[in-house]
């Protein structure tokens, strides 16, 4: 991930498609729940998005990037 805002980024993943059109979403262990680029706020009863089988992000539509983060805020 480059140190621009999603909505800015013009990196490619490695099949070409542009960052900006996913919908990237981190895990927040503190409070166990996954904040979306969108701005939304997600919790798994178990698991996480893969476990979950979720490719589409729910709320925008755009493809999914799960990042897995320690701690909270």
């Amino acid at each position: 991930m480059c140190d621009y805002e999603i909505s800015e980024c013009q990196c490619e993943d490695r099949y070409g498609t542009k960052m900006m059109e996913y919908c990237t979403w981190k895990h927040d262990e503190w409070h166990d729940k996954w904040d979306t680029s969108c701005g939304q706020g997600h919790q798994f009863m178990e698991g996480g998005p893969r476990e979950n089988f979720y490719v589409y992000c729910p709320y925008c539509g755009k493809l999914m990037m799960a990042v897995k983060t320690t701690g909270g805020e």
